[in-house]
Order: C-alpha cells, then structure tokens, then sequence
C-alpha cells in the first residue's frame, strides 16, 4: 500500500477517533476511567449492570459515568453507538 495512502487513512482514523472520543482523550485520571468504562459499556451490550460487574462497581456508579460521558461529549451516547464503537477500536489499534 502507498504510504501517502496509508498516511492519509491514519490521518483520518485519527480524526474521527478525536471527533467522536475527544474530551475523554486527555492523560488525566478521570478521562482515563470514562474512557475505560465507556470501552466496557460498549462491549458489554450497553448495560450498566454488566459493565458494572466487570469493573468491580456498583451500576448505579455505571449510570453516574455514563451521564458525566455524555455531558462531555455534548450528546446521548445512544445518537451515536455505532460511530463511538468503531472509534473505540479505532483508539485501542492506533498507536499512541
């Protein structure tokens, strides 16, 4: 594959992952845990119980991350599952 492709594909990897994640993107502790709890909540199904069973925490605790989320990101995260799991798996597989 051309390197100006692939150049141009990462760019926009990258772009969509800033887009759709951003304010969870930063080195702080608490984006770093909004971040890992949204990863779970989407790879458990959208359920806080499930979510909060693998984290060790309480769903209720779940639903309280989850509105701080979508208070970030300025929108419900069911407007935008589909977008936010691939930028998900597009944050895990990028290199940092």
């Amino acid at each position: 594959m051309d390197g100006a492709v692939r150049s141009g594909e990462r760019a926009a990897e990258e772009a969509l992952v800033a887009h759709e994640l951003g304010p969870l993107l930063d080195d702080g502790k608490r984006a770093r845990i909004l971040l890992e709890t949204l990863d779970v909540y989407v790879s458990s199904g959208w359920s806080a119980a499930s979510t909060g069973a693998r984290l060790g925490v309480h769903e209720r605790t779940i639903g309280y991350r989850v509105a701080t989320i979508e208070q970030r990101l300025g929108r419900p995260l069911p407007a935008r599952r589909e977008e936010l799991g691939v930028a998900l798996r597009l944050h895990a597989a990028l290199p940092r």
